[in-house]
Formats: structure tokens, sequence, C-alpha cells
């Protein structure tokens, strides 16, 4: 129940429920979803509740959708017979499968197994495999932990061996496009498909906070980070170690060195906490707006002249830093940890809004499909320097995140578009 809100639920046969004989692998991509979204572009509910992978890609003309945050258990699950166990399976097991993929594994896991479409909901089946009509079936776990028939669960496929659809275990939500609403204040990004361009670190926090406010992550992440595994720190040779990335801390963990001889310096709290995981406590870092800049001035107030300073960077980061904080009158080296790769893709994915962590990130994006994509989309950065990448190629970012976080970046989309609701 929400706040002000009150829910009356309208239970709607889809085409998908009522038709028992079409294979799920030869209907069509609305099989689930076709009449509930009839009904509400009638005006005869205002919202309906699918699961998420039931969702078609695109969605009917006049239609949003969001995922609702919280996810069930994703996996899929071996369902038998009462009290059967695997072992006590024939030699050719009738297996009910209503998918490729699931298919796909029974061949690999039981080559003996004869492979029979099954159809129904999920107490259905459930009863066909008790009637003896199959010897196994593979379900969802979600769906059975929603039934509360849990304890029904013969064995879990890990994902490992299975793979699952991405919105499985995902409930979502579909509205009228454009229509104001009381769930679009809950869930400001509803609808929008926000497209994730950091590091591989950082995507699956960060498509967790766009899940959030109800938006649906692409994770697309265009740099990968390769450790100079060779680097040798020498850290008690300096007074301070500055480091300015999350990333730079991570590849800490495949270099030499006493890595806690000495003071640390960081950019930010997300720095600091990758540090804090290898044991490295930070000594100084700004308080807010973690950035080059911050760090400069608190290098200002905190270094003495003559100290020796290690700077640990990316090959892209430049040298600007390291100038800056040599002109305290400290001695400074400005060493590369890592290097910076562009991961290159086969397509670009359709986006709303697309999320620069990087002035890489933004190289990267317009060396592999140029500027013309990012017309009429909302572009968000994490700092100034990614925005004056951007500049440079005459575009302008429609938010530049107050910290300079991926958290915070994701969290300023709330605002954004909820002022854009307000106009």
């Amino acid at each position: 129940m929400l706040k002000g809100i009150t829910f009356e639920m309208i239970p709607i046969a889809s085409m998908g429920d009522l038709d028992r004989a079409t294979d799920l692998r030869e209907g069509p991509a609305n099989f689930f979803t076709r009449e509930l979204d009839a009904a509400l572009l009638r005006g005869e509910v205002d919202l309906a509740v699918h699961s998420a992978k039931d969702l078609p890609d695109p969605l009917p003309p006049g239609i949003d959708a969001f995922w609702l945050p919280e996810r069930e258990e994703p996996r899929d699950v071996l369902v038998l017979s009462k009290g059967q166990k695997i072992s006590e399976l024939p030699k050719n097991p009738i297996i009910g499968v209503s998918s490729d993929r699931r298919a796909a594994y029974c061949t690999r896991r039981f080559p003996c197994g004869i492979q029979k479409n099954i159809r129904g909901n999920i107490e259905e089946r459930i009863a066909q495999v008790d009637a003896g009509d199959f010897d196994i079936v593979v379900m969802a776990a979600a769906a059975l932990i929603r039934l509360g028939i849990e304890e029904r669960i013969t064995e879990w496929i890990p994902l490992n061996e299975l793979a699952v659809p991405e919105g499985q275990g995902y409930l979502a939500i579909t509205l009228r496009k454009n229509e104001p609403s009381p769930l679009r204040t809950l869930f400001p990004l509803a609808g929008k498909k926000v497209l994730l361009t950091c590091s591989e670190a950082l995507q699956e926090k960060t498509a967790a906070l766009v899940r959030a406010g109800g938006g649906h992550p692409i994770q697309l992440p265009l740099i990968r980070l390769q450790c100079r595994r060779s680097f040798q720190l020498r850290c008690a040779e300096f007074d301070w170690v500055v480091i300015t990335s999350p990333s730079a801390a991570r590849c800490l963990s495949q270099s030499d060195g006493d890595v806690a001889s000495t003071k640390w310096m960081a950019c930010g709290q997300g720095t600091a906490d990758e540090l804090l995981k290898k044991g490295i406590q930070v000594e100084a870092q700004p308080e807010s707006n973690y950035s080059a800049d911050a760090l400069i001035q608190l290098a200002q107030k905190t270094i003495r002249p003559g100290e020796k300073i290690l700077r640990l960077r990316s090959d892209k980061a430049g040298p600007q830093l390291a100038e800056a904080l040599r002109e305290t009158g400290a001695t400074v080296e400005d060493t590369i940890l890592y290097n910076n790769k562009s991961i290159e893709y086969d397509a670009l994915p359709d986006f709303d809004v697309l999320f620069f962590a990087s002035a890489s990130g933004v190289e990267a994006f317009i060396q592999q499909w140029g500027t013309q994509p990012l017309g009429g989309k909302t572009i968000l950065v994490i700092g100034a320097p990614t925005a004056l990448a951007l500049k440079k190629h005459r575009l302008k970012p429609n938010i530049i995140a107050p910290e300079a976080t991926a958290s915070s970046a994701i969290q300023s989309l709330t605002p954004y578009f909820l002022a854009q609701m307000i106009e």
C-alpha cells in the first residue's frame, strides 16, 4: 500500500494463459501481455503487472514500462514428482520444456531424454508431472517461490550451467505513456532505457540504482582495465601515494610492494573503500566534490614542500594532476598503474539516457559510433573532465553529477526527470 493510493485488482487472462496448445517458442512476442495492455490503453485499468521477461521489445505504441527493483531468485529449477530423486529417473525420461534455452540445457544434461512441449500455469505443469505425463519439468524458481510452493523444487540449476533471461525474477509495471501517475514520482525513470558505459567493475551496482528508479539498465562497458602486472610500487620510498579512482585501487592487488608503509591520499569515498578492502587506511580525501580540483586543494593544505609523492594513474589520465602536485614543492613520480582498453561491439543498443563515467568512455563511444546517436538523448556525465571530453566534439551533457561518483550520477537522474514531469 502506497500512502494516499489504493489499488483494485482486476484479473485479466492473457492469450498465453488461454491458449494451451501453442508452443511458447512459436508464440508472438506479446503472448502474455497483449490483453492486459489493450485494457490499459482502453482506460479499463491504470497499470498492469507482468513478469519482466514476458514484455515484448519494443513495447507497443502508447505503453511505458519499468521493472520493480526487487528481484526474486533468478535461477531455473528441475521439478520431479513428489519424493522422486534425479538418480531414480528412467533411462529415457520425458522432459517438459517451453523454450530453446531450456531445451538446449536438457539435451546436455539428459542426452537420452525425450523432450516434449509443456503448457499450462505453474500448478498445472506440476500436476502433469505428478500424473506421470512428464518425468521432469524445467521451471523458473521465482514462480514457485511467489506461489509458496518452493518445496516442490527437486534441484536448483546453477546460472553457469543455464543462463536466464535478463528479466527473469523481476516484476514489471506497464502504464500509459506520457500520462501523469503517482507511480511516476516513485519511479521517475519509468520507461527509460539507460545505457551504462562505465567499467565492468561498476556495472552491477550502477544497474541496481537504475532499476531502483524504475529504469531499464543496458550494460555496455566501453573500457576494460588492464593492470600492469610487472609494476613495483616501492611505497616505502614515498611520503604519500596519491590515487584517484577505485579502478586504480583494484589494480593494486596485481602489484608488488608494501602498500601500507606510507600515507595515502584518495579523491573520494569510492576509492577509499576499495583501498580499505586491501587493509589500506586513507589519510586524506576531500570531504565532498570528489574531483581532481578538490584533491589539488586538499594537497595544497596537506603536503609539505620536499615530501615525495607517488601519483598512480591510468594511461589516459594525463600528467596534469602530477604537475599541480609539484606546485606544492613536493617531488612527484607520475606512474601509470593500468591501461584503458576500448571494448568494441557489433551494434549499439537503443537507449534514452547515456551515462559516461570517464573521458575515455566518451572517446571510445564516439570512435565506434560517432556523435549522431547522441542526438535527442539525455547525456549524463560523472564530472568536469568527462564533460570537457564531450565539449571537444561540440556536445554538452544534460546532467553533470554533483559528485564524481557513479552513485551520485545515477541518483541525479531522479530530480532531472521529476522536473520534466512538473513542466
